[in-house]
């Protein structure tokens, strides 16, 4: 109800990470659920609008929660594909290493939250996708 109360022009939604093993309780495919059922309320109530969904960026601290961040993901951006206007970010490649592993020069000392160089790789990504999307909207309207 938040979110659409605002009637945003597009949605950027960054859910899930805290709710994984070392920051909570699920497993990879609840947490999935949830996110699917949370971007299917979004879909239902904003049929227009744009919705972004960053998927979880692994992190070293929470490295138990990998094989979960993964599944997770998987399964969110295989949702995501399925419909218009749904869009999966995916952020983990991004910041990894080219072994796949995430960057520790991205990450503050509690390899949890990302520094500023990490924001900034987030920033450019998903400014990267937003743009690409609402740049083709904007197309579509002026035909």
């Amino acid at each position: 109800d938040m979110i659409v109360a605002y009637n945003p022009s597009a949605v950027v939604l960054y859910v899930g990470s805290n709710d994984l093993p070392g920051g909570g309780a699920l497993t990879g495919q609840q947490n999935a659920s949830n996110t699917i059922r949370l971007l299917k309320r979004l879909k239902k109530r904003m049929r227009k609008t744009p919705i972004f969904y960053v998927g979880i960026s692994p992190c070293w601290s929470r490295k138990s929660a990998w094989q979960d961040i993964t599944e997770s993901n998987r399964l969110v951006r295989t949702f995501c594909s399925q419909y218009q206007n749904l869009y999966y970010i995916d952020i983990a490649a991004a910041c990894a290493m080219p072994d796949g592993t995430p960057d520790k020069a991205l990450f503050l000392d509690d390899q949890l939250h990302p520094n500023a160089a990490g924001y900034a790789v987030w920033k450019r990504v998903v400014a990267k996708q937003v743009k690409k999307v609402v740049k083709k909207m904007a197309k579509a309207a002026a035909k």
